[in-house]
């Protein structure tokens, strides 16, 4: 299995069709705070698919911070719907065939095949509606590039269709709604990146403040109505508005922390993690699924309190030894833990 996971690790070009660097010295080429920001991002993923702590916090900007950061280095060019096509849906299908095939060849059972359906085509590796979602963003949003042109426009169109979806409540098929909603997060995501706002220059305090207030508004409205936001799941409560101001005060925040402007050996771990979260964000959900029998009655962690509680969490744990297993600074912790 970690020769599985290997395989993704060594043809990560190949598969995605995209630039996923793993070495250092091309980490510091790139901008490392964005990778640091998906490396987090990345993180609170697999930690929402393990386990239910602050579940909550986390679902209110998780999700819209890819689709922010993705809006950051929107370019149009020549072939760009192609190019998207190639970098998005191509990985889907082929994660989805790999694991669909997996699956059956190991003869388990409970395999998700009732899921499957136009409402989740992603069946055999749920984190995937994300590729899908962000085809449809990158294709709505070029086309109103080339025809509105103005950005203050898109940014208000974007808006009117995110929210028109979530009030409307209409479940549409093959994560339509969930691109049309997220929409508004790519296109804010590229006008402050044109702006310049999204420069590691430090935030200003009263625009601190004011993202500090706006998250902890959104988290005690999730809190104290007992909801959690959930853009796969098309959930937006009957205030859509508060998820769109909670998500954008936690960016915010996240853009401008300043220990991410450091080159440390945390944030050196965080940017590589973010380089390759494409790769994980394919291949976790499957494993936390394929070990969750093995936690159980091999782990003495479970037989604990929390373990049998919280099992959730030992997938979590157990994934994670499996993704850092060959990771280039395994060297360093295995002689810091001796």
């Amino acid at each position: 299995l970690v020769t599985f996971s290997d395989f993704f690790r060594e043809n990560r070009k190949q598969i995605h069709g995209m630039d996923m660097p793993l070495i250092e010295e091309e980490i510091m080429e790139r901008d490392i705070r964005i990778d640091i920001l998906k490396g987090i991002g990345i993180i609170l993923v697999v930690w929402g698919h393990a386990t239910a702590i602050l579940i909550k916090e986390i679902c209110i900007f998780h999700m819209p911070l890819f689709f922010f950061l993705a809006g950051m280095f929107y370019h149009p060019k020549q072939g760009f719907i192609q190019s998207r096509a190639k970098r998005l849906l191509i990985p889907f299908g082929e994660y989805s065939l790999i694991f669909a095939v997996f699956y059956f060849s190991m003869g388990l059972q409970g395999i998700p095949l009732d899921k499957l359906s136009i409402h989740h085509i992603a069946a055999f590796d749920g984190p995937l509606w994300f590729l899908v979602a962000l085809f449809y963003i990158c294709v709505i949003y070029y086309f109103l590039d080339k025809t509105v042109k103005k950005q203050n426009v898109i940014l208000i169109v974007s808006f009117v269709i995110g929210l028109a979806v979530a009030y409307s409540k209409i479940n549409l098929p093959f994560y339509i709604g969930q691109g049309l909603f997220s929409l508004p997060f790519y296109a804010v995501g590229k006008w402050m990146n044109d702006k310049g706002l999204t420069q590691a220059e430090g935030a200003i305090k009263k625009a601190t403040v004011i993202a500090i207030a706006g998250y902890i508004i959104a988290i005690a409205f999730c809190r104290l109505a007992h909801y959690q936001f959930d853009i796969s799941q098309l959930k937006f409560s009957s205030f859509p508005f508060i998820f769109y101001a909670g998500a954008f005060c936690a960016i915010y925040l996240l853009l401008n922390f300043k220990p991410f402007n450091k080159i440390t050996t945390t944030n050196r771990i965080l940017a590589s993690l973010g380089a390759n979260s494409l790769t994980i964000m394919a291949i976790h959900a499957p494993f936390l699924w394929l070990f969750r029998d093995f936690i159980r009655t091999n782990s003495s962690f479970y037989n604990t309190k929390l373990g049998g509680g919280n099992f959730k969490l030992n997938h979590f744990c157990y994934l994670h030894n499996i993704e850092l297993f060959n990771c280039p600074w395994n060297r360093t912790i295995k002689k810091t833990d001796s």
